[in-house]
């Protein structure tokens, strides 16, 4: 099929993407430049409260717990994950050069039963993340964000497990209840470098929300002020360099799910999902790609205001 090849052809390493590349010392400097121009480009744009898809995050911190069931390889090797995750939105401020925010992104994977040598352990990302809104008139906006931090194993940290991924996107308001949004992810010296960025937002009714993006869609309706059900798919994609020299995992995977969420107080909001992991890939440099089945997996997720 050819989704199939596709999937191979973007599994082979990808040359002259290394950390200690030129062309990651190139993109680093082409942001920096880009940076610069949108803070010339602040003295005639102005912040203003967003319509849909550059909002005030709606909880300060989210934390959750994810557990699939064990998957078997091509080859018979069983495979076993759980993930936990921590994002913190520290800082969202109206400027008049634009809505600057900033956050902290922590998530771990955990090989729990692996029947593979290449696995590691364990796997993660310590990010801090940061974004720059502007807005030109009602209508337009450019969106600019970078997600520096560490992608490796938590055991061994080490200056090469650094990256520097940052994207950009352009956002039309066609009224206050929908957006359109188009931009790229791109992501120096992980395997697949570049990242759609691309879809809309539209609040349909009162109770009923579609924000249908790549690499994320949802559609999310509220039962009642406490009670929202939702059903949502995503497209997961992330390396860590491991410790073997010159060694990098690429974790893929796309997301199918269901999720109900309870208002447990004016504090606290708790979410259990139920889903399916489809199209798993491991993606090694220098070892056999490994490709479990899909798999069921449970989600539970507690928030804060």
């Amino acid at each position: 099929m050819e989704f199939d090849t596709t999937r191979r052809r973007l599994a082979r390493p990808a040359a002259g993407l290394s950390v200690t590349s030129a062309y990651w010392r190139r993109a680093v400097r082409t942001f920096a430049c880009f940076v610069l121009a949108l803070v010339l480009a602040g003295a005639c744009a102005r912040g203003r409260e967003a319509r849909i898809l550059d909002q005030p995050p709606d909880t300060v911190y989210e934390t959750d717990l994810l557990l699939s069931s064990t998957a078997e390889g091509e080859d018979g090797g069983e495979i076993g994950v759980l993930e936990a995750g921590v994002h913190w939105a520290a800082v969202y401020l109206y400027t008049g050069a634009g809505n600057i925010d900033l956050s902290l992104d922590v998530r771990g994977i955990w090989f729990l039963v692996s029947d593979y040598d290449q696995f590691p352990s364990q796997a993660g990302r310590l990010v801090l993340e940061t974004g720059w809104t502007l807005s030109f008139g009602e209508d337009f906006a450019i969106q600019a964000r970078a997600y520096p931090g560490f992608y490796g194993e938590f055991e061994e940290w080490a200056g090469n497990s650094v990256f520097v991924p940052f994207s950009v996107s352009f956002l039309q308001t066609f009224n206050a209840d929908f957006t359109g949004v188009a931009g790229v992810i791109v992501r120096p010296g992980f395997r697949n470098l570049i990242m759609p960025r691309i879809g809309m937002a539209w609040q349909i009714s009162e109770h009923v929300r579609w924000v249908g993006l790549l690499p994320e869609s949802r559609l999310t309706c509220s039962f009642s002020r406490r009670w929202d059900g939702y059903l949502g798919f995503s497209w997961e994609n992330t390396d860590f360099k491991l410790q073997e020299p010159e060694e990098q995992m690429m974790v893929e995977d796309f997301r199918a799910y269901a999720g109900l969420a309870r208002l447990a107080s004016d504090q606290f909001r708790f979410a259990v999902e139920v889903g399916t992991q489809l199209r798993r890939t491991m993606a090694f440099k220098n070892a056999p790609d490994v490709e479990p089945d899909d798999t069921l997996f449970v989600n539970v997720t507690l928030a804060g205001f």
